[in-house]
């Protein structure tokens, strides 16, 4: 989470807690990631950048500098070069935002419920536009 331009911690959009369902095979990955290169703990601001309560958490991913990601670091190092890689054009209907539709395809498609992949996505109630 951002605090203008400084990093902070805190809860996701809408301030909601999600459990989402993960493959085994993302399981596994992630096992394997974890194994070469363990959580790191970061310690950043709870909720505001003046915030005097501090937070730390064990971050999966992190930069080369060990210190927690932003969405600008993501984006330049991580993502678009990614996309370049695969020959992905890079754009925002291939962006971040993207993957979350693309996800609640999948799962639509694997037979989840509107209700489930609703509340995966943190949306209040019912099916709203994802």
């Amino acid at each position: 989470m951002f605090g203008g331009n400084r990093l902070v911690f805190g809860l996701p959009k809408g301030e909601k807690t999600r459990t989402v369902p993960l493959p085994e095979s993302v399981a596994t990955e992630l096992s394997n990631h974890l194994a070469t290169y363990p959580r790191r703990s970061i310690t950043l601001p709870w909720g505001t950048p003046q915030a005097d309560k501090k937070s730390s958490a064990g971050l999966i991913l992190t930069t080369r500098e060990r210190s927690a990601l932003n969405r600008n670091y993501f984006n330049t190092r991580l993502w678009k070069p990614g996309q370049a890689h695969v020959g992905i054009e890079q754009s925002r209907d291939n962006g971040m935002h993207a993957l979350r539709h693309w996800y609640a395809s999948v799962l639509l498609d694997a037979g989840e419920s509107i209700r489930a992949v609703s509340e995966y996505l943190g949306h209040g109630s019912g099916c709203r536009a994802l």
